[in-house]
């Protein structure tokens, strides 16, 4: 579990500073701030960066492609920039332990309640057992939903869905099936068929 962050341990300064150039943003926030990765060990970075960041407040670090979400621990003065340190959850927020998270840009078709027709979506992360959609609509937190990509068909629950600021919606789905695509395509139409009852 994810240690309190009023016990973080600071970072230590034995290795010299990794200075890797980062991205860092509220995911409530279309905002992008640029700062540098000094140091980092088992569930929390410091990053110096030239803003002031207030404790508790998430953050998505993007490094060279490579991303995670972080909470602000502490953030303070050093020199002319800020040093921030950003611990790594490792559960979410059910409490189920994390599985790290692959960010990828698939194009995929969705099928769920909120809409009689199948709509147009993408999936940016996918972990061990789960995924996450960006969408043009809000999906229904519990809802069961299907999910086919170029090669699977995967069937899962809306576990959250937050609305984006370019009025999108991002929303993580714990998959619970994935089924690889048969090449033939009427067998492929008639699963297509069989997905649309199950949300009728």
């Amino acid at each position: 579990m994810a240690k309190p962050l009023s016990t973080v341990a600071p970072i230590t300064r034995d290795s010299r500073p990794l200075g890797l150039k980062v991205r860092l943003k509220n995911p409530s926030s279309t905002r992008v701030y640029e700062g540098f990765l000094e140091h980092f060990i088992p569930a929390e970075a410091c990053i110096l960066v030239d803003h002031h960041f207030k404790r508790d407040t998430t953050l998505l670090v993007d490094v060279n492609g490579f991303q995670f979400e972080g909470i602000v621990a502490f953030c303070g003065r050093k020199n002319d920039v800020y040093e921030a340190h950003i611990v790594i959850p490792d559960t979410d927020e059910t409490g189920r332990r994390r599985d790290p998270r692959y960010v990828v840009n698939l194009p995929a078709r969705v099928y769920a309640a909120v809409s009689e027709q199948p709509f147009d979506a993408i999936v940016v992360d996918i972990s061990r057992d789960g995924l996450g959609l960006e969408c043009p609509l809000q999906l229904e937190m519990g809802d069961t939903l299907a999910v086919e990509s170029q090669l699977n068909l995967a069937f899962g629950v809306v576990r959250h869905c937050r609305a984006l600021p370019c009025g999108r919606f991002r929303a993580g789905v714990l998959v619970h099936n994935v089924i690889s695509k048969k090449q033939n395509s009427e067998r492929q139409q008639d699963r297509r068929s069989w997905v649309r009852s199950l949300f009728s």
